[in-house]
C-alpha cells in the first residue's frame, strides 16, 4: 500500500475515513475490527485502525470489555417473552427487574413463551437462546440470570399454575446449559391488565 511523499501534509481525509470515524467515535460502536477503506477519488487505500471510545469502554483492548462491566455496572440477563404488553412503557419491566435484583440494568432476550423453550419440539430455539445468553455472560458478566414467564400468553399457552412449574424448570436447565455460577431466578409476571403486571419470584438456583 502506497504512502504520501515524505514531508507532505497530505490531503484532507476522504469521506470514507470521516464516515468510519464518525461511526466509531460519535456513535460509539464497540471494538470494530480494523478495516481498509478505498477513497472514492482514486487515492490509495487507507488503512484505518479503530479508536476505542474510552468514555464508554475505558482503556484497554476488546478482551477487557468484560472487566469494564465487572468494575462499573451490575447487570442481569433476563430470558422473557416477546409479548409487547410486557414491554409497554407503563410496565417499566427493565427498571422494575433492576430494582428488584439490585442491578443497574437488564439485558433482555425475548422469545415467545420462554418457559416453554425446554419442551422437546423447541430444542432448536432453546439452543439458539442459550448461545445468545452465553455471549452476554461473557461480555457483560451479569450478577444474575432470570427466566421470566407470564400469564395469558400465546407462546406457551398453559394454565397459571403450570407457568409456576415450567419457569423454575427452565431456570434449572438454563443454569446447567450456560454453566453460570451465579444465581438463576425463576419468575412469573402475573396478569392484571395489558399494561399492569405483578412480578412474582418463584425460585432461585
Amino acid at each position: 500500500m502506497g504512502g504520501r511523499p515524505a514531508g507532505s501534509a497530505g490531503p484532507t481525509q476522504c469521506a470514507a475515513r470521516q464516515e468510519y470515524h464518525e461511526l466509531v467515535i460519535f456513535r460509539r460502536l464497540s471494538f470494530p475490527a480494523p478495516v481498509t477503506l478505498t477513497c472514492p477519488d482514486g487515492r490509495q487505500d487507507v488503512a484505518v485502525t479503530p479508536q476505542v471510545n474510552t468514555r464508554r469502554w475505558g482503556k484497554g483492548a476488546a478482551g477487557e470489555t468484560a472487566m469494564w462491566w465487572k468494575r462499573r455496572r451490575k447487570i442481569a440477563v433476563a430470558l422473557t417473552c416477546a409479548d409487547w404488553r410486557l414491554h409497554h412503557h407503563k410496565v417499566e419491566l427493565n427498571a422494575r427487574l433492576a430494582r428488584l435484583w439490585g442491578v443497574h440494568g437488564v439485558d433482555l432476550i425475548c422469545v415467545p413463551g420462554p418457559d416453554g423453550l425446554i419442551k422437546a419440539d423447541r430444542a432448536a430455539e432453546w439452543a439458539a437462546v442459550v448461545e445468545q445468553i452465553k455471549i452476554l455472560i461473557r461480555v457483560h458478566v451479569p450478577k444474575t440470570l432470570i427466566v421470566l414467564a407470564h400469564q395469558h400468553g400465546a407462546g406457551h399457552p398453559v394454565g397459571d399454575a403450570e407457568h409456576e412449574i415450567d419457569s423454575p424448570a427452565a431456570a434449572v436447565a438454563l443454569k446447567q446449559a450456560t454453566e453460570f455460577t451465579g444465581p438463576v431466578r425463576a419468575m412469573v409476571a402475573i396478569y392484571r391488565s395489558g399494561k399492569a403486571w405483578n412480578l412474582k419470584s418463584i425460585a432461585e438456583y
